[in-house]
């Protein structure tokens, strides 16, 4: 308003108290007078006519509308963005290009890479949950240069790397001002933390006292595309791992001037994100018709991955079989950092296939474990500590053939409720066996009525 006064009445400046009296004024008009809209970072999408946008975060605000007939760069259009200081803008897009140079300049895998692929057309949707996106490697397999350049086709920022979070409070309020969160050279991933990468994965929220005020709360919504990197493997939690694609980077052997690459990288980059464009426009006409038979948690995420895969003229069923093959991994991966469950399933390795490990109490299998216990940090104190542990590994323990019934309502003598572990084959055949002898033992405990506490 300083700026518009000064140019309308000849060069003048108005005083504070006349700008705090006409916003205060304009203010008033748009809360009581004007249409209540939803604000958007980056991404969108318009109800009416359910196309997504794109904002470019150019000097003319600029907007790129998607359909599953085309693209095109919009000066006006029906959806509200804000743009955050840190924001930068979008390439300009090229039509026609190779989707293929991006793999040039990041240094992904050739089978993974229909996965990344699929989670970078995930995060323009804003109506999908988002799996979080996981670089592993060595030191010198260029994972934060990968990273960057894969932000810098979604959300660019002035900072498209940032440090690892101290809480979670850090967490949302990077989510409040970045389309995209993306941190790099994590070391740990606290098991708070994995919880708020988890809840911002399919939606979530965070408060907390707004400042200045005794009682008034400030709410974050928080549902972004998360994108982490380390060396170690970094999620460990089991509902985080159910929503997350792990990749593992190898180690460049022959390595570029960075001014070089970062030069080639930019030429390239309006024809990589217009060829991601393209593909993104054929990948929502071939959506209405996947269909999955036997859809994994993150369905909406698969199913763009289908139709991704579908429109470039492959098979159906086999980004479906790519996935779940991602997913089966990185549950069996999350299994050595549990000391219960390595516990286990080194114990079930000393029997044959189809045998019953355990048939007692928790507390006879805690004394069991403790001759396979490596390490005290994790390690449950008492036979519910067990059963919770046990509960949050039975999927990785599914999938590694090792099948966990927990008997609910029965007891043994009176020594507390008993547990079965059987051995049983790898993959689908055990998540079967697992859920007939689930069923089974569900009608049994029926016919008991324990609630007693361990």
């Amino acid at each position: 308003m300083s700026y518009k006064y000064y140019n309308d009445s000849g060069h003048s400046s108005a005083s504070e108290a006349a700008i705090k009296q006409a916003s205060s004024a304009l203010s008033g008009l748009c809360k009581f007078e004007g249409k209540q809209e939803r604000v958007f970072i980056r991404a969108a999408k318009c109800k009416a006519s359910g196309a997504y946008y794109l904002f470019m975060g150019d000097d003319t605000n600029r907007a790129i509308e998607l359909t599953a007939t085309g693209w095109r760069v919009l000066d006006r259009y029906p959806v509200k963005f804000w743009k955050p200081s840190s924001s930068a803008a979008l390439p300009e897009p090229v039509a026609g290009a190779d989707i293929g140079k991006v793999w040039d300049f990041c240094n992904i895998p050739e089978d993974d890479r229909p996965l990344v692929l699929a989670w970078v057309l995930d995060c323009f949707r804003v109506d999908t949950p988002f799996p979080v996106l996981e670089l592993n490697g060595v030191q010198g397999s260029a994972k934060s240069s990968t990273q960057a350049k894969l932000r810098s086709l979604i959300d660019p920022s002035t900072a498209n790397l940032r440090k690892a979070p101290k809480n979670d409070e850090d967490i949302a309020v990077a989510a409040n001002n970045n389309w995209m969160v993306s941190y790099e050279n994590l070391s740990y991933l606290p098991a708070r933390i994995q919880d708020t990468f988890c809840s911002m994965s399919t939606g979530g929220a965070a408060g907390g006292r707004t400042l200045y005020t005794n009682g008034e709360e400030s709410v974050i919504e928080m549902k972004r595309p998360c994108v982490i990197n380390g060396i170690p493997s970094l999620i460990t939690a089991q509902d985080l791992t159910e929503r997350s694609i792990h990749v593992e980077l190898p180690r460049i052997e022959q390595y570029l001037g960075e001014v070089a690459l970062q030069s080639a990288y930019y030429t390239a980059l309006p024809k990589i994100f217009g060829g991601l464009l393209d593909l993104f426009v054929k990948t929502l006409s071939v959506l209405p018709s996947v269909n999955i038979a036997k859809p994994p948690r993150m369905v909406d995420f698969c199913s763009l991955g289908e139709a991704m895969m579908q429109g470039m003229g492959k098979d159906a069923g086999v980004f479906t079989d790519l996935y779940n093959e991602n997913r089966k991994e990185s549950v069996l991966r999350s299994i050595d950092s549990s000391p219960v469950a390595s516990a286990v399933l080194e114990l079930s390795g000393t029997f044959a296939t189809g045998a019953t490990v355990h048939d007692g109490t928790y507390n006879e299998l805690l004394d069991k474990l403790l001759h396979y216990k490596h390490d005290n940090e994790g390690w449950p104190k008492n036979p519910k500590g067990l059963a919770n542990a046990l509960k949050r590994n039975m999927p990785a323990l599914q999938q590694a053939g090792v099948i966990v019934i927990p008997e609910h309502g029965q007891k043994q003598n009176n020594k507390g409720k008993r547990i079965v572990i059987k051995t049983g084959e790898h993959g689908e055949h055990s998540e079967r066996h697992f859920a007939n002898s689930t069923q089974k033992e569900k009608k049994v405990s029926e016919l008991v009525d324990d609630k007693e506490p361990f």
